[in-house]
């Protein structure tokens, strides 16, 4: 049995600094706690990069339990690189 709150199904995260440390943290919380109940992933405008979309790609790659199916990434300074990186793991989905 996994540990925390199982039943959070939209995360939405306006204008707060998270970074991409802070990002991995929530990444990890979903990922301990069953994160195949988030639907929604809304993180606008919260200082996010390169970083982020590599955490982000990983959990949503098949082998991982992920069922996100609204993603926002308004904002954020992820560039070509981070959306290299998460298209590797769209493709897949």
């Amino acid at each position: 049995k996994k540990p925390g709150y199982k039943h959070i199904n939209s995360l939405r995260v306006f204008d707060c600094l998270v970074y991409d440390e802070g990002f991995s943290f929530i990444l990890k919380y979903f990922q301990t706690c069953n994160s195949s109940n988030l639907k929604i992933l809304d993180m606008r405008n919260c200082k996010l990069g390169i970083g982020a979309c590599k955490d982000l790609a990983e959990i949503m790659n098949p082998s991982n339990i992920s069922d996100i199916q609204v993603l926002n990434l308004s904002y954020n300074s992820i560039k070509s690189a981070g959306l290299s990186e998460l298209m590797i793991s769209l493709k897949v989905n």
